[in-house]
């Protein structure tokens, strides 16, 4: 199993996840995802790690490759995914309250009166009918 060490390894599994791409499309994609500069030499060395595991499949397109995750590789997405939303969940539970009249989840904060959370003012005063 190749490492999946970092947030771009772990943005690049889950965008495969979605639908095929080539490197370039990838690497814009993750610019925007990530909010930094990304390089070609962290990019395709990880798509050559996957390619060796048998997680995608490479077609070429014109002058392109395009990158496509196998069935073992949509499992391993799935479990990354797992562990991942399990840390989130774990990370931010302390922070996330429940509005005592929708029942919505509220992060860190909220609208609080008579000592109850609301995700908003409308919830609270719909409360005091």
């Amino acid at each position: 199993m190749p490492k999946i060490h970092n947030l771009l390894r772990v943005s690049i599994l889950l965008r495969l996840s979605k639908k095929p791409a080539h490197g370039y499309q990838l690497i814009q994609e993750m610019e925007v995802a990530l909010h930094q500069n990304v390089s070609a030499s962290h990019v395709y060395p990880f798509l050559r790690e996957l390619e060796a595991k048998k997680w995608i499949t490479v077609k070429k397109s014109g002058r392109t490759n395009v990158f496509s995750l196998t069935a073992s590789g949509r499992k391993a997405a799935d479990e990354l995914l797992g562990h991942f939303s399990g840390l989130v969940e774990a990370a931010f539970s302390s922070k996330i309250s429940i509005c005592a009249h929708c029942e919505c989840k509220v992060f860190d904060g909220g609208f609080k009166e008579a000592g109850k959370t609301y995700c908003c003012p409308h919830c609270a005063k719909a409360m005091a009918h």
